[in-house]
């Protein structure tokens, strides 16, 4: 048995709908309720963060790890802070895709699709590159620091 029904247009009610299968004596009768309450419209997602990557070798670009930013509903404006690059996972929810070219243009983040970053380290060792990207008015970050390389030994 399949069940259909259609949510309400106002954000914030609920609609209800009662499924009841049994005999018509009553007899194996059970009810059940199927009830949605509609979300209010969202491009603002929760604060999300690409993580920080340590030891990492100086002048060198590197990959963030992979996040999928939730908590909005809506497609939203992804803009790129200066001396970094993202791509988006581009498909229908994570299921099938690829991913969308490296870019630092302003650009469209549907609710259901990933995210990367990417930027080239610092050169000296020991130094620590911060980068962002803004997800609907939200900036997620993206840091790196540098290995020891070939820091002069202390006399």
């Amino acid at each position: 048995m399949r069940v259909r029904h259609l949510s309400a247009d106002i954000v914030g009610d609920a609609v209800e709908t009662v499924v009841t299968v049994g005999l018509p004596s009553g007899a194996s009768r059970t009810t059940a309720v199927f009830r949605t309450l509609t979300a209010e419209a969202s491009t603002t997602p929760d604060a999300f963060d690409f993580g920080t990557q340590v030891n990492v070798p100086g002048n060198t670009l590197i990959e963030s790890e992979v996040v999928t930013p939730t908590g909005f509903n809506l497609p939203t404006d992804i803009k790129c802070g200066p001396k970094a690059e993202y791509r988006i996972f581009v498909g229908e929810y994570g299921l099938w895709g690829d991913w969308a070219e490296w870019t630092s243009a302003p650009g469209t983040l549907q609710p259901w699709q990933a995210l990367q970053m990417r930027h080239v380290s610092n050169r000296p060792a020991l130094s620590v590159r911060r980068t962002h990207v803004t997800v609907g008015g939200l900036e997620g970050y993206f840091t790196t620091r540098t290995d020891a390389g070939t820091l002069p030994v202390p006399k």
